[in-house]
């Protein structure tokens, strides 16, 4: 039987990379407004990849777009061990200005749980779940109505870390 989950998601990003002549690139997708629960979300996010740890372009592009805060979504799902690292840091390089939301590891087998309970501990503003998407969610093995993620569901759910 499949339960049903109560997750907010969102898929409007703002990605910046490096392109192969080292010139930064972004796409720029709609961005929603409204509110929640009495909070303003403002439905944008970014994805870091390929920044070998310069991430001043990053902060340039976002000032140039008119952005006063940016909102750091973590890829670590997809096996790149640095991406909490990358965002966690941009958190504290950039305080005030800079959310940042970690994601679960799946190479080392820690348990869900306990990651985002270090994750909320660490000072992450939340968990970003690339896991629902059909591509991650192929390569994980794992549906996001796998029993494996009871606990940890449970736990978002129970504390109101945003997912």
């Amino acid at each position: 039987m499949i339960k049903a989950r109560r997750l907010f998601s969102v898929d409007n990003a703002f990605y910046v990379g490096y392109n192969a002549s080292n010139a930064i690139t972004a796409t720029q997708h709609s961005i929603f407004k409204g509110e929640m629960n009495g909070m303003t979300i403002v439905d944008s996010h970014i994805h870091i990849m390929n920044t070998n740890g310069n991430f001043a372009p990053v902060y340039a592009l976002a000032e140039r777009l008119g952005y006063s805060q940016l909102a750091l979504q973590s890829l670590q799902c997809t096996g790149d061990l640095l991406q909490n690292t990358a965002c966690a840091l941009c958190k504290v390089l950039h305080p005030g200005t800079t959310y940042a939301f970690g994601g679960l590891d799946y190479a080392t087998g820690r348990d869900y749980l306990a990651q985002a309970k270090n994750l909320r501990e660490m000072g992450f503003d939340g968990i970003k779940m690339l896991e629902g998407k059909p591509t991650t969610r192929r390569m994980l093995g794992k549906a996001l109505d796998d029993p494996i993620y009871d606990a940890y569901f449970g736990y978002l759910e129970a504390t109101g870390f945003p997912v």
